[in-house]
């Protein structure tokens, strides 16, 4: 791979043509049983496999969203969040950390503690979303998951890449709306971008591409939140039902975000929502 500075797209038309393309590829990690359990997981996972596993590992995902009730888990997020939402004041960056799991888990039916299970999916979340080294922690977490969603019926990877994106794309997309809605400005991007790797010299749009080379896709600049092309999202339709039901709950509670209190980080997405009763 190569050690110069990355290839960055910014415009609409050049990202969708390279998150079609065949030859810009997700860094694909080894799956060496050295590695962890963790980057093992990773490494099976459809988000990150390559052309030749792709296409079957993203239907197992297609397959377990879609037997998921959108509304259902609309429902449960509802009241997932109201039961959070105790107090004079809250973060509302930690209802967007832990509700989305939670109803997600008490839809799946998955049997164990919901505090325990979102520790478990935050602790893979660091290695695999976050470039966190792998550890004993995130490996037991991993494997802890991995048991408790082998008899779902997507099976095993595939719930727990459900899960996986679930757990930072939902709060993003959660964190952003309220934010927005806060100070009046549109949304930041939840997704801001994602990486590829050249795996061969490239010539299109008037670039050149050098084989090797690292290339950052601006999609949310770009209008292209959810991606496009063969790794688009498969799981818009669920994050945004959780979230409406988060919102729904924030509303009926009459919560409000302090704007004047709320953190960013570097892409301007919510570290902290201080949320209050008027």
């Amino acid at each position: 791979m190569s050690n110069a500075e990355p290839i960055i797209l910014t415009e609409q038309a050049e990202i969708m043509v390279a998150l079609e393309s065949g030859e810009l590829l997700l860094p694909h990690p080894s799956a060496d049983e050295r590695l962890g359990a963790t980057n093992r997981l990773r490494a099976q996972m459809a988000r990150f496999s390559g052309p030749a596993e792709h296409a079957e590992r993203r239907q197992a995902v297609v397959q377990a969203i879609r037997g998921i009730d959108p509304e259902r888990v609309l429902g449960l997020a509802t009241e997932q969040a109201a039961s959070r939402l105790t107090g004079a004041s809250i973060d509302g960056v930690q209802i967007a950390g832990t509700v989305p799991t939670e109803a997600l888990v008490r839809y799946l039916d998955l049997q164990a503690p919901l505090e325990e299970i979102v520790a478990d999916m935050l602790a893979v979340v660091k290695v695999i979303g976050r470039g966190a080294p792998s550890s004993a922690e995130s490996d037991a977490a991993t494997d802890r998951m991995l048991a408790l969603c082998a008899d779902c019926p997507g099976g095993g990877v595939p719930t727990v890449s459900v899960l996986y994106q679930n757990f930072d794309a939902t709060w993003s997309l959660l964190t952003t709306l309220l934010q927005a809605c806060a100070t009046q400005v549109p949304a930041v991007p939840a997704v801001p971008r994602t990486r590829r790797v050249a795996a061969v010299g490239l010539e299109w749009l008037g670039r050149t591409i050098p084989a090797g080379s690292d290339v950052l896709l601006e999609i949310g600049r770009a209008g292209l939140p959810w991606g496009f092309g063969p790794h688009q999202c498969p799981g818009q339709r669920l994050a945004e039902a959780i979230v409406a039901g988060i919102l729904a709950a924030i509303d009926a509670a009459g919560y409000e975000v302090d704007a004047a209190g709320i953190t960013t980080d570097s892409d301007g997405r919510p570290t902290a929502l201080p949320m209050y009763k008027p």
